[in-house]
């Protein structure tokens, strides 16, 4: 089941992590979070997982 870890720390900062969702899946997932924060999701930096960006393409990574 997909999720969205959100941890604020003492200072405000919000920090944001999906868990679970392909490709760029979790953006609809976290903008509306970010919006009931207060924060515009388009302003937001985003860090894409690379085994996300790869489900979402079908390729597949051989390491060797």
């Amino acid at each position: 089941m997909p999720q969205v870890k959100v941890l604020i720390d003492r200072e405000g900062h919000v920090n944001m992590e999906g868990f679970g969702y392909v490709g760029k899946q979790c953006d609809s997932a976290m903008d509306p979070i970010a919006r009931a924060l207060g924060v515009n999701p388009d302003a937001m930096l985003k860090q894409y997982k690379p085994e996300a960006l790869l489900e979402e393409t079908n390729e597949q990574v051989f390491e060797g």
